[in-house]
Order: C-alpha cells, then structure tokens, then sequence
C-alpha cells in the first residue's frame, strides 16, 4: 500500500478517467465493424473508415497540444468530449457513406485529445522517478476496460435484439449498443469537473518546471526525428489489430459472444503487460527493454498464421502482454527529452506520427484482405514492429537538460 499512497489523489482521478474513457473508446472495438458490416459495407469499408478516424489524430494532434500546452490538458479533453458526444450521435443516425466518413473523422478528435493531455497532466503531479510505473499503470487501465467493454459488448447486441424482438446481428441491435459511447463519454466529462484547477496549482512537480524551464527548447527537427519509432509502431498497431473481430468471424466461424470474450482474454494480458514496465526498465534500461520487446512481439505475430483457433488465442493473449509494454516505454523515454513547456506538443506529435503509420496501414490492410485475406497484413505486422524496435535502438533521447543519454 505504501507504493500507491505516495500518488497524489490527482494521479488517481485521472485514473478514473483513464478507466470510463477506456470503457468508451474499446466498445467500438467490439461492435463498430459488424455495425458497418449490417449495414451492407465490406472489409475494405471498416479498413477505410480506421484510417480516417486515424487521420483526425494526424491532422489535429499539433493544434491540440498547443491546446493542451496553452489552456491544460483537462480543459482541452472537456472540450472534446462534448464534440465527441455529438459527433457520435450523428454517426448512429446516418447510413450515407460519405456522410459516415466526415463524422467518424471527427470522433477522432476526443480520442487524440484524451491521448495527448493525460500524460502531461500526470507529468504536473508526479516526480520522474514515479512516472515509468504510473505511464505503465495509465496504459494496462486503458487497455484493461476492454475486458468488461468485450464481455458486455459482445453480449450486448444479443440483449438488446431479446428485448427488442429483433435479430442480434441487426443493424438496430448494433445501433443500440453503440449508444453506449455517447453514455460513457458523458460519465468521463463529469469525472473530470474542478480537475483544471486543481492540477494546474499543483505544486508536487514545481522543482523540475523551474530548473528545466530555464533551459533552451529541444528543436522541433529533433523532436521529429525522436518520434519517428511512433510512425512504425502505429502502422503496426493498424494493420491487423483493428480488423481482429473479422478475422475471428471470417476465418474460425467464431459467434460475436465469443468473439467478445476473447478479446476480453486480449485485453486482460494487455493490462497486465504494462504493469511491468518499471520491472523490464530496471532489469535491461529502456531502449534495451524496447528492442527486446519489439522483437519478442515480431516473433509472436509469426505465430499466429498457423491455422489454430486455440493456438491463435494463445498466442496473441501473450502478443498483448508484450505490445502492452512497447507504448509506456517510448513514452517515458520521449517525455523526459523534452522541455516540461513542450511535453504537449511531444505528446501531440508522438500521436500525429501513430496516426498517420495507423491510417496507412488500416487503409492498406483493408484492401489487401478483400484481394488476398490476412496472409500478408500479419507478415507486415511483423515487420512493423521489427522496424520500431531498431528505430527506438539506434535513435538517442538525452534526458532534457543533461549531457548523458537517459538509459545506458
């Protein structure tokens, strides 16, 4: 108990948020392509529309951490959850695909918000030391919400359709459950009110902002070129990982229950994976624990082409537990290399640079799988996380203000 109560309670309402907002962003995990799927679109369609909501990371990432340099992280997040509210209750009551296209765009604005403002309002409240086990604890939270959001998501169509008389794999039953969204979002806003304030006048961090804000800014070229391993990894995130419910349905036959309870099994071991963040990084150093990670994840993937329900289950359970690791530790490294003043903006243009390899790969996975199937989208999985794993090693991160590297 006494590691947990060293936190100030600021850490953990925004651990709150991280758990509803989880909740929120994972039910689309679940149920948005088979929505899209009822309503007569193709794999190719559901690959399309990933990328787009993408691209809206890509495209407002900087603006939106100058808004969170500027006015706060929580702020900003407020702001957004409103759009997002809205946006997805457009989203749900129209059927036209260009229509579809324009708004789901735009749901991505809470998503990238949420992505880019929770790391620099923990910065505000923690020491450096804190923060490799809290980024680690942010991110299993997140991803863990997609144990209850499977189990209940998947089962939720089938509830809805018995006590609406309809067919569970209706569009209206899809409908429905989606709602959900709009609901959780709302619960995160109200989760959030008075934390401006209460963040921004916290002073458990106020050493580190005086002496480091003295200091020259790390130049945006530089800045660029240590986010370049975020490019990688987000096309590796998109090239498969989006469409694993379809793949489950197309290639094993596997019902929406069963589909919702193994990715529930996924999600399990993702929250237990970024737990061992502080762990890995005292054993090995970070970039030491990012090579080693990445490679053990390009491993895995290979794993999964063999033609086993049970073994891909297996497989991929411990593919989430390593990929769990990858994102807290570039994170840790890349917050560090910065000024506090610009920690926004790293965060804003990490997302950016995940968002555009997420978008092109979704967009190229897509197609590939209505022209061939899943062979070739899980070998460039594969590649994708051999190619950030050599980008995390050989690019070096400083600590902000030191001549020495971070990490040996």
């Amino acid at each position: 108990m006494s590691r947990f109560s060293q936190y100030s309670p600021l850490v953990w309402r925004l651990m709150v948020f991280a758990f509803i907002i989880g909740l929120a962003s994972s039910l689309p995990d679940i149920l948005f392509n088979f929505y899209l799927l009822s309503l007569g679109f193709d794999n190719s369609v559901a690959g399309e529309l990933a990328s787009i909501v993408r691209l809206a990371g890509f495209a407002l990432a900087i603006p939106l951490g100058i808004a969170v340099d500027r006015f706060g992280g929580i702020r900003t997040v407020q702001v957004a959850a409103v759009i997002n509210m809205a946006v997805w209750f457009a989203i749900l009551n129209v059927t036209d695909l260009a229509l579809l296209r324009g708004f789901y765009f735009f749901s991505g604005v809470f998503f990238t918000a949420q992505s880019v403002a929770v790391l620099p309002s923990i910065i505000r409240v923690t020491t450096p030391e804190q923060r490799p086990f809290l980024f680690g604890l942010n991110f299993s939270i997140f991803m863990g919400t997609g144990v209850f959001t499977a189990l209940i998501g998947g089962m939720l169509p089938s509830m809805i359709a018995q006590f609406k008389g309809i067919d569970a794999m209706s569009t209206e039953a899809y409908r429905v459950a989606l709602h959900g969204v709009i609901i959780l979002t709302g619960i995160g806003l109200v989760s959030l009110l008075g934390m401006h304030r209460r963040i921004m006048s916290a002073t458990t961090n106020h050493a580190e902002v005086t002496t480091h804000s003295e200091g020259v800014p790390v130049p945006l070229a530089t800045m660029i070129y240590r986010v370049l391993g975020r490019l990688s990894l987000g096309f590796a995130a998109g090239v498969f990982h989006p469409f694993v419910n379809i793949f489950l349905r197309q290639t094993y036959a596997i019902p929406d229950s069963q589909i919702g309870a193994t990715i529930a099994i996924f999600s399990l071991t993702s929250a237990l994976g970024g737990m061992f963040c502080g762990v890995i990084i005292a054993r090995l150093g970070i970039r030491r624990a990012i090579l080693a990670t990445t490679l053990a994840c390009a491993s895995l993937i290979m794993g999964i082409l063999l033609p086993s329900a049970m073994w891909f289950v297996i497989v991929y359970a411990m593919l989430s537990f390593m990929i769990s690791m990858v994102y807290p530790l570039g994170d840790v490294l890349l917050m560090d290399s910065v000024a506090p003043v610009q920690r926004g903006l790293a965060s804003s243009m990490a997302m950016m640079m995940w968002s555009l390899g997420f978008a092109l790969a979704a967009m190229l996975s897509g197609r590939l799988q209505v022209a061939s199937g899943f062979t070739w989208p899980i070998l460039l999985y594969a590649v994708g996380f051999v190619v950030t794993g050599v980008l995390y090693w050989v690019i070096r991160f400083p600590r902000y203000g030191m001549a020495q590297p971070t990490v040996a």
